[in-house]
C-alpha cells in the first residue's frame, strides 16, 4: 500500500482511502441507504460528546471502469457532487 521508487515513497489509493477512513471514526455505526439507483457506497458513524453528536460520513464513488460523477440531495435540500472514482468524509455536527 505504500510504495517506494527512487524519488521517495508514496500511498497508493488503498492507502489513502482506509487512511480517511481511520482518521473518521465514529463510536457507533448507522444505518444508513442512498436512494435506490445510486451507484454511491456509504459509511455513517456517530460520536456523543458533551450533549453533540458528531456524524461521520464516509461517501465512495466506485465506478473505475467507466467512470461517472454522482449526486446526492439531503434532507434539507443541499446537494454534494462525487467525482467518478472519488472518497468523500462529510463531518455533520448536531445538538
Amino acid at each position: 500500500m505504500i510504495g517506494l521508487d527512487a524519488a521517495g515513497r508514496y500511498g497508493s489509493r488503498s492507502y489513502w482511502v482506509q487512511t480517511m477512513f481511520s482518521n473518521n471514526l465514529g463510536a457507533h455505526v448507522i444505518g444508513s441507504t442512498l436512494s435506490t439507483g445510486s451507484s454511491l457506497k456509504e459509511d455513517v458513524t456517530a460520536t456523543t460528546s458533551g450533549g453533540v453528536t458528531t456524524y461521520s460520513v464516509k461517501i465512495v464513488n466506485p465506478y473505475a471502469i467507466v467512470p461517472q460523477a454522482s449526486s446526492v440531495t439531503v434532507a434539507n435540500g443541499q446537494r454534494f457532487a462525487f467525482p467518478a472514482t472519488s472518497v468523500t468524509v462529510l463531518q455533520i455536527t448536531a445538538k
